[in-house]
């Protein structure tokens, strides 16, 4: 995706939302294509790495889907 369009993208999600923050205490279940590439990792490993890096997170308990 181009950066215009990937910005195009990002300002229309923006735009979606109403009211204010979720709760952090809510939890969230985030369905995606763990084979999906982002940048050369896959989105399952991105997400490990950014999280883990991230000074705000916390791993939830593991559930079984």
């Amino acid at each position: 995706m181009s950066g215009t369009a990937h910005a195009h993208a990002l300002s229309h999600i923006a735009a979606l939302p109403s009211g204010g923050p979720v709760d952090p205490g809510l939890r969230v279940t985030l369905n995606l294509h763990p084979d999906r590439l982002v940048g050369e990792l896959a989105i399952l490993d991105r997400l490990a790495r950014t999280a883990s890096t991230s000074p705000s997170s916390s791993p939830g308990p593991a559930t079984a889907a």
